[in-house]
């Protein structure tokens, strides 16, 4: 009866975390994830200095609920260059939306003006 027990708790953990927005800083722990909660998965590159990507972050906090099922990886520009450059990103904010099994980019988005048309390139 234990293991029934646990096993429903964990189904019933799974379950509600994959309709949440998952927020991490790291690459692999986001591609895991995505993976496993079948979420879409996008990668911002952001840094504190720059205006359009504090307002980026604080959109995304905000509006959590028209971000169910995505895990957002927020990746500092200043501080992991080698993503930086394996990614090409020469301006920020720059989204992606990558798939986590081919490590393919699907699109991406550079630069930030409102959350109404950043939802439209999510396809939300």
């Amino acid at each position: 009866m234990k293991y029934i027990l646990a096993i429903i708790v964990l189904l019933f953990i799974n379950v509600g975390y994959a309709e949440n927005l998952v927020i991490v800083d790291n690459l692999d722990i986001a591609k895991h994830e995505a993976k496993e909660t079948n979420s879409t998965l996008v990668i911002i590159f952001s840094a504190e200095w720059c205006k359009y990507c504090t307002i980026l972050k604080t959109d995304i906090e905000n509006n959590a609920n028209d971000l169910k099922n995505h895990v957002i990886c927020i990746i500092d520009y200043d501080s992991q260059r080698d993503l930086v450059d394996s990614f090409n990103v020469k301006t920020i904010p720059d989204s992606i939306i990558l798939d986590p099994i081919e490590n393919k980019i699907v699109k991406r988005k550079r630069g930030y003006s409102n959350f109404t048309d950043y939802k439209k390139w999510l396809g939300l």
